[in-house]
């Protein structure tokens, strides 16, 4: 489906029963309004992965791996420069199965009535139509290629401008771009448009001083039909090429021709009404680094604030539409599908997300072969989102899709919002010795507001140890074929709250749980029951490695990694009576441990 074919992203496998994605950094920032996966490529100066103890640093939210995404600044040199990137192409399925014809299905389904146990024992087709479907010479006994009647290439392109440039003060980096994506079917009322604006500045107003500004926009359009690619798929391939899809000579959609209600002629298009799915978001930070030698050489100050803020429209509008049978005779009937004229589903949602966060950094060294640096964090976020949703059927008329048009009596309503938050404290120590034999402590106090007061914050460490053994002056002088290689071993204490917020607080929802003098009456039920003893997922990584690069021109890297999950939560494989009004928590109670190569 053109919009919604984002990739799963894994790192090292799966090694918990929960929640297995990654945490996503964006220029510093955690789960960004917009994700990842539809950053404009051209946008991206670089990605790197977190998998060992290094990942440590980003706490309760990196048991499963950490991608640090770092968009495009503007380059030193003074030059303004422009580029433009674009591309057109088409996309077919990699592979689709190879259908019967028709006279092949008619007997297949002959030999399934007269030798399957329980079958009528009747062959559905005669020797003679059989025949009809083989010959092609009459229109009313055809062999529909679906493939070739509802499937072609897909147009997509992509393109990108951007301009970056620097003075004395000043550097930026600016882009726009587009991207279009068409679905695989003839006469699609599917598709994806994207919108994307990009602007990075840096100003320097001295040498101790540098403030940077980020703004990013995107805007994602996504249309489809009412039947979505997946049910579209599955009644394509078990569509029954004995039968027409438009009555010959007219282009009236043939009733046989349905699966469901779903005709391919009517199902791929927004005669039976369309679904639309506007999200926009933004990104927005202020950052401040400040050099104090004046104060303490190698002592420097960072702080930045960054919103991000996501805003969904979605609207789903079903319209009667119609098949059409055949009396034989060349006369046709019309049969309605779907609501009485029409109906509308729609929702918004608004997200808002605000990041703080200031750093000390220290950084020296020592007899000119210690160096050592270090720093300490904090950082503070907080998210709201609310929702919004009404619907109605019986419209005036299809032609007005907006919700006033529908009949008041039909009408339906909800809302919600929830808030969330977390208070972080990390810091981390480097220590290399000459640069060959190297330490590193990391650490991060974190809380989150999905445990209770008791187990809300969790303290994560993870230590580095390298030893470049090809810094070493035997190995420089008795083997020259080996241009580099490193050593390393490392564990980390990793969390993982990635979990349904709030279980240490019983939890009611409304509904309508009693009939009373002929009605339902609104009351509240038990959801869930409380765990009050909730706590972190946690796992411990082990890792060792080596890095070498030999001839030049050749890389070699090799790890080895054991992760051991504790505390994994899941649900007790007990039984509770249904008039207990209980419902199980999730428990602490999970194990699992991976390791690879």
């Amino acid at each position: 489906e053109p919009g919604y074919d984002d990739a799963g992203l894994l790192i090292r496998g799966v090694s918990t029963t929960g929640n297995s994605s990654p945490l996503v950094v964006v220029d510093g920032v955690a789960d960004r309004a917009g994700g990842f996966s539809r950053i404009d490529p051209n946008d991206i100066e670089s990605i790197s992965v977190l998998k060992d103890a290094s990942a440590a640093i980003y706490g309760s939210r990196a048991a499963n791996g950490v991608i640090l995404v770092t968009t495009k600044r503007g380059q030193s040199g003074g030059k303004i420069s422009f580029h433009y990137t674009g591309n057109v192409g088409f996309s077919t399925p990699t592979i689709l199965p190879e259908m019967c014809n028709s006279w092949q299905y008619a007997t297949l389904r002959n030999e399934i009535r007269t030798t399957v146990p329980g079958q009528s024992g009747v062959a559905e087709y005669t020797d003679e139509q059989i025949q009809k479907y083989k010959d092609g010479t009459d229109p009313n006994y055809p062999n529909i290629d679906i493939w070739k009647k509802m499937v072609r290439p897909a147009l997509q392109t992509q393109h990108n401008f951007s301009i970056n440039g620097s003075n004395k003060t000043l550097s930026f980096y600016a882009s726009g771009g587009y991207q279009y994506q068409d679905n695989y079917y003839k006469n699609s009322a599917s598709n994806y448009n994207q919108y994307n604006l990009r602007s990075n500045l840096d100003i320097t107003p001295n040498k101790n001083v540098k403030i940077g500004i980020n703004l990013s926009a995107r805007q994602e359009d996504r249309n489809s039909p009412i039947t979505g690619s997946e049910d579209i798929w599955r009644y394509l391939i078990k569509y029954d090429p004995c039968v027409n899809l438009v009555y010959p000579g007219t282009d009236y959609p043939t009733i046989n021709a349905a699966q469901d209600s779903f005709q391919p002629l009517t199902g791929v298009t927004d005669i039976g009404g369309y679904q639309k799915n506007r999200s926009t978001y933004l990104n927005a930070d202020v950052t401040l680094h400040l050099e104090t030698p004046y104060i303490v050489k190698g002592l420097s100050f960072d702080a930045g604030i960054y919103l991000d803020r996501a805003n969904t429209f979605y609207r789903n509008f079903k319209k009667k539409f119609y098949l059409y049978g055949s009396d034989g005779n060349g006369n046709y009937t019309p049969t309605a599908y779907g609501p009485t004229n029409a109906s509308l589903d729609e929702n918004m949602s608004y997200n808002t997300g605000i990041t703080f966060n200031a750093r000390i950094n220290y950084k020296t060294t020592i007899a000119s072969v210690h160096n050592i640096s270090a720093f300490v964090a904090y950082e503070q976020y907080t998210y709201r989102y609310d929702y919004l949703q009404g619907y109605r059927e019986n419209f005036v008329s299809t032609q007005i899709d907006q919700l006033f048009a529908g009949d008041k009596k039909t009408q339906s309503n909800t809302g919600t919002a929830n808030e969330a938050a977390r208070q972080n404290y990390f810091g981390r120590v480097d220590y290399d010795y000459n640069n060959k034999y190297l330490f590193e402590f990391n650490w991060r106090y974190d809380g989150s507001e999905n445990f209770p007061k008791g187990n809300r914050f969790g303290f994560f460490p993870g230590v580095s140890l390298g030893w470049r053994v090809s810094e070493e002056n035997f190995w420089k002088e008795h083997i020259k074929a080996i241009d580099y290689l490193k050593i390393r071993a490392s564990w980390g204490e990793m969390g993982n709250d990635n979990v349904d917020k709030f279980q240490y607080i019983t939890a009611y929802t409304f509904s309508n749980p009693a009939i009373l003098n002929g009605s339902a009456q609104t009351g509240v039920w038990l959801n869930r029951t409380a765990n009050p003893n909730i706590t972190w997922e946690v796992a411990d990584t082990y890792d060792v490695g080596l890095e070498a690069k030999f001839l030049r021109d050749f890389n070699f890297e090799f790890d080895w990694f054991y992760t051991k999950r504790n505390n994994i939560l899941a649900t007790r494989n007990a039984a509770i009576p249904e008039y207990a009004g209980l419902k199980l928590p999730d428990e602490n109670i999970g194990k699992c441990s991976s390791r690879g190569f």
